[in-house]
């Protein structure tokens, strides 16, 4: 009898953990969804242009998940190999925790969540919110230049509407 009283009481002590790791994990994930930048309500000021621009055109392909050495096989990817030997490349890489929506802050406005204010998870569409601070879109259209974003949805409601 008594070593079904031991089963059973591992067996609770089981569910009992799981059940706390389960809470401890909602909670902090929770949090990681509603951070928010100490500098999303006063962001600093863009700076200045630094010169001439060095080209009339920049075209960003960027395509998520993928590989730099599935991308680098001219047989697996020859229209994005064409590409890159016609311009500037280069391979993003993340720090964890990595989701999509982190990267796309950190390329469009140079820094990471933490400081750009941009979402740290990939959230539901109803909760993604537009960067408070500079980004490359914002900068091109204080230079007068056109910008447009072909890809995933959460590009509409990460881009600030120009002023």
């Amino acid at each position: 009898m008594s070593k079904n009283r031991a089963i059973i009481a591992a067996i609770i002590a089981c569910l009992l953990v799981a059940a706390a790791a389960y809470l401890w994990t909602s909670r902090l994930i929770g949090s990681l969804a509603a951070y928010r930048s100490p500098l999303h309500e006063m962001p600093p000021a863009p700076g200045q242009p630094e010169g001439a621009p060095l080209t009339r055109q920049v075209v960003i392909v960027l395509i998520d998940a993928l590989r730099e050495d599935t991308s680098l096989r001219a047989e697996v990817m020859p229209f994005l190999n064409e590409l890159r030997g016609r311009g500037a490349w280069a391979a993003m890489h993340s720090r964890p925790p990595s989701y999509s929506a982190q990267g796309y802050s950190t390329l469009s406005t140079g820094a990471w969540p933490d400081i750009s204010d941009g979402p740290v998870l990939n959230g539901d569409y109803a909760q993604i919110r537009a960067w408070t601070q500079d980004d490359l879109f914002s900068d091109a259209q204080r230079a007068g230049l056109q910008t447009a974003v072909f890809g995933y949805f959460r590009f509409e409601k990460l881009i600030r509407s120009p002023a």
